[in-house]
């Protein structure tokens, strides 16, 4: 029962609110995100882990006018809630639903469509600016978390800002998670700084205290500010965040909503950078969650009561990492880099035999490409696994430190093609055009189970680098041909029609062939395999003497192989992904909205052929 959270039509009524209220919202609001996530699937822990805080936020400041901005954004569900979006939170990531993650499509309380990390203080520093250079008067906000804060544009936007001593606060969410358990020397940081002994001592006086005494509680807080200052003056001269030129404070408990608003409502009012350090529980408040934040980080839909999943069939994911093991198994020389995401990369297995040999480099796409650069260098067969859409910020990495030196490191790039659930920020739809322009780079892309661990073995021989992208799905199973470097396989002869497609369209393709010949056409269909080097020669036989030549790719129709194709077959037609950003849905639902299911494909070809 919602009984103060279906009072909340927007920020304006949380403030409305009594403060000892604030702890019965919450809890209801956990209660929401719970119920939404365990039927849609979506980010659990990290959402249930920022609800004080989100609620504290809107509590002192003022959205839209003040610029709230989240990192990341997957732990903006509390804010959709409190935004006035609780009547349409059931619909969360579904087709036509909320989006999961920021948008300001839907509301004027987000101001930017995020997905990606480290992104939010470049943000807010762009709005301080802006804010400062216009006469404006607002608070700028952005929170990140401690895994984010790892990413290479977050450095730079935190020099900038110290520099510029314009008002900003940035609030770290300090949950020491990010997709997996963050790592590297800032992660070391955080971990110090919240065993302070400022912090071990003081806070634990200030929140259990101060919190509780009024209104005498904010003249605390600011008595605290000060005496905690000279602590750490001389316990921590050489305090990480301000040498970089923002005044640092906390670390505070993220879940005492009291002690919150005291720390916001004096911080409002400070002039320059702040940085706000707080300390939360990943999964807070849902048993599950807390006890196993990196597997509920994403999750699929659940059993409420105990957090059970559905089992389904071996994912694409799941083969690339047995494959690897067996791989490793034998040659010494694999190893395996990940960018926060060994767990969702399919690597888990493989870190656990082989924890020397996996370099999780936390969210830094960049560093891992560079890495595996001189990994390769020098005798090693790196593996570099990340999703499509967070490839794309290590570009020039893969061109300047990898493919101009002809380096043999292999990228498996997972979430390839439409990825559901997620929306626009996480489509991989751009791999196969980016990567096929860069000189020695190969690239692949299996039909099936089989083929991806063949393309791994060929990847592995390879004196260049290579590439293998495959979709979030169930990965099909078949008696293929064995993989030849370059060479596209027959699967079936015809007369009339040939169907040329690369990537996991083998079911789809032989059912489009049925659905022809029950028309009349004899339709040969011809599996790609490699989209760089083109095995131009074998479509230019197997197009010999046919009505029409159709190509299929999982990737956007233009600067796509298909368009490659074009080059050789000027009559060739692609079908592909429109030079758009797909939006939420299951990848079922993608595929029929992009027209890349069977059906439409089919509807395609009758209607080109008939004009």
């Amino acid at each position: 029962m919602m009984e103060i959270l279906g009072r909340i039509k927007g920020p304006g009524d949380l403030k409305k609110l009594r403060t000892r209220d604030l702890g019965k919202l919450a809890c209801e609001i956990r209660e929401a995100i719970v119920d939404a996530v365990s039927k849609n699937g979506g980010h659990l822990a990290s959402n249930l882990g920022i609800v004080e805080l989100t609620i504290a936020l809107h509590r002192i400041f003022d959205s839209p006018k003040d610029r709230i901005i989240f990192d990341v954004g997957h732990q903006c569900y509390a804010h959709k809630i409190i935004t006035g979006r609780l009547n349409r939170f059931s619909s969360i990531r579904k087709k036509g639903g909320l989006s999961g993650f920021p948008n300001p499509d839907e509301s004027k309380h987000d101001f930017y469509k995020t997905g990606h990390a480290s992104t939010a203080v470049s943000l807010a520093a762009g709005e301080a600016i802006a804010r400062d250079l216009k006469g404006e008067k607002h608070s700028v906000i952005a929170i990140v978390g401690d895994g984010s804060l790892t990413g290479g544009e977050c450095f730079e936007a935190l020099n900038h800002i110290g520099q510029m001593d314009t008002d900003v606060l940035v609030i770290l969410n300090d949950n020491q998670m990010s997709i997996s358990p963050s790592v590297g020397a800032l992660s070391l940081l955080t971990s110090k700084l919240r065993a302070a002994i400022f912090y071990r001592r003081f806070s634990h006086y200030v929140g259990k205290g101060f919190s509780r005494m009024g209104r005498f509680g904010e003249w605390a807080v600011g008595m605290g500010f000060r005496i905690k200052g000279a602590l750490k003056r001389f316990l921590m001269a050489d305090q990480y965040f301000e040498q970089l030129g923002f005044r640092y404070l906390g670390p505070v408990d993220g879940h005492d909503i009291p002690l919150l608003l005291a720390f916001l409502g004096r911080i409002k009012h400070m002039k320059g950078p702040v940085l706000l350090h707080v300390v939360t529980k990943k999964g807070k408040g849902c048993s599950f969650a807390e006890s196993k934040p990196t597997e509920y980080h994403g999750t699929a839909p659940f059993k409420p009561a105990n957090g059970e999943t559905a089992n389904g069939k071996p994912t694409y994911s799941k083969v690339f990492g047995e494959c690897m093991v067996e791989a490793a198994r034998k040659d010494k020389s694999i190893v395996a880099i990940t960018a926060a995401m060994s767990d969702g990369t399919g690597l888990a297995e493989f870190q656990k035999m082989f924890p020397d040999r996996l370099f999780d480099v936390g969210i830094a796409e960049q560093h891992a490409v560079s890495l595996a650069s001189a990994f390769a260098r020098n005798g090693l067969k790196p593996v570099v696994a990340i999703y499509s859409t967070f490839l794309q910020r290590a570009y020039d990495q893969i061109i300047h430190d990898v493919a101009l030196m002809n380096l043999p490191v292999v990228f498996a790039i997972d979430r390839a093609g439409l990825v559901p659930d997620d929306g626009p920020t996480h489509q991989g739809i751009f791999d196969l055009a980016y990567l096929s322009l860069v000189p020695n780079i190969t690239v692949m892309a299996p039909s099936c189970a089989e083929e991806l661990c063949q393309m791994l073995e060929i990847a592995f021989s390879s004196k260049g680098p290579s590439a293998i992208r495959y979709p979030k799905d169930a990965a099909l199973k078949t008696n293929c041909e064995g993989v030849a470097f370059g060479k596209a396989e027959l699967i079936k002869n015809g007369n009339d029609v040939l169907l040329a497609y690369i990537g996991t369209f083998r079911q789809e393709t032989a059912t489009i062939s049925e659905m022809l010949e029950k028309d009349g056409l004899s339709c040969a269909v011809l599996n790609m395999r490699f989209a760089s080097p083109l095995d131009t020669d074998s479509v230019s036989k197997h197009a010999k003497g046919k009505k029409a030549v159709f190509f299929i790719e999982e990737g956007v129709a233009g600067g796509g192989t298909g368009q490659r194709l074009m080059e050789h077959i000027p009559s060739l037609r692609i079908i592909g992904i429109p030079n758009t950003f797909p939006e939420n849905g299951s990848r079922k639902e993608l595929l029929e909205s992009q027209k890349l299911d069977a059906t439409s494909i089919y509807e395609k070809i009758k209607a080109s052929l008939s004009k």
